[in-house]
């Protein structure tokens, strides 16, 4: 399973989620999460909705 990515507001950047789900996992099931981010050092609440898995191509694709 792939891992998910959020872009940080501060950077603009992706940042792992820490999260690992299937691709066909609904973005609605993912509510309420927190990320200490790895480029901005603040924590970031994110939802499903945001996330996305970066492709072997380095495309990014939404979840679900």
């Amino acid at each position: 399973m792939p891992a998910l990515y959020i872009v940080c507001p501060v950077t603009g950047n992706a940042v792992d989620t820490g999260k690992v789900v299937p691709k066909t996992m609904p973005a609605d099931y993912l509510i309420g999460n927190v990320v200490k981010c790895t480029e901005c050092h603040q924590l970031h609440k994110w939802e499903g909705k945001e996330a996305f898995f970066i492709e072997e191509d380095g495309k990014r694709k939404k979840l679900g």
